[in-house]
């Protein structure tokens, strides 16, 4: 059975801080990819596991929320658990709090679908526990919303072009989910700097490969509580992918 919560005790390092100190949006996503592949490998059940038996998880969306940005060196615990599925979607909750007084500095949930890395037809959540009976039908929720499918409120406008480099790709073949989070702060109107990030979000709608191109859209909308920026990226086949942070400037 899986340890839930699983927990990894680990730093803010020098090489995921951004320019102002803190944890960039793109290596929240990379601890939170990562202590999740931690938790299933402790039952056989990552990545490459998962591929011997003609299954991989494909991250469809993702919700953050900020509480406080974790700051260079800063010794943190990233929590994660699997919160169970609903329809095709396996739901996962992460957490990021401080190892000194506990406080909770950042909360997600993803929404993965599980497929056949061959034909990337979807499989049904069964298949999965039928193949490791691990139990992902937990209760236990975090303080963030599940992601949902949304629409900017404003058109956004062109914001530039994005040509994907083999750097940027990962073991699919295909950008990185973290890097999106890149090109969100890359292209948001006037870039992130001297911007406090409240929480962000992701819709991941077709993948993206190496050698192809993102026509970058963008536009700031204001909100009750600072400012909501979108930015869309779209490629030859379709819209690649949308995402949106909510800020206040520093």
């Amino acid at each position: 059975m899986l340890e839930n919560p699983f927990i990894w005790h680990t730093h803010v390092t020098t090489y995921d801080a951004g320019p102002d100190q803190t944890l960039r949006l793109s290596s929240l996503l990379k601890l939170q990819q990562e202590v999740g592949e931690m938790q299933l490998s402790t039952v056989n059940a990552g990545y490459n596991e998962l591929l011997k038996k003609g299954m991989a998880f494909v991250l469809t969306r993702t919700n953050v929320e900020i509480y406080r940005a974790p700051v260079l060196g800063e010794k943190i615990a990233v929590k994660t658990w699997p919160r169970g599925t609903k329809g095709a979607q396996f739901f996962r909750c992460y957490e990021i709090r401080s190892e000194a007084d506990g406080a909770l500095l950042t909360s997600c949930v993803s929404a993965f679908a599980l497929v056949d890395p061959t034909d990337h037809k979807i499989l049904r959540p069964q298949v999965f526990e039928d193949t490791f009976r691990l139990g992902f039908d937990l209760d236990l929720q975090t303080t963030c919303p599940d992601p949902k499918k949304w629409s900017p409120a404003m058109p956004p406008a062109a914001a530039g072009r994005h040509l994907i480099r083999y750097s940027q790709t990962d073991w699919n073949r295909h950008l990185n989910n973290t890097v999106y989070a890149d090109l969100l702060t890359d292209f948001m109107p006037g870039g992130a700097d001297g911007k406090r990030f409240h929480g962000f979000s992701i819709e991941f709608l077709r993948e993206a490969l190496p050698g192809e191109a993102l026509e970058m859209s963008a536009v700031d909308i204001p909100a009750e509580n600072g400012t909501e920026t979108v930015v869309i990226g779209t490629h030859e086949r379709g819209e690649c992918f949308r995402a949106r942070a909510l800020w206040t400037a520093k």
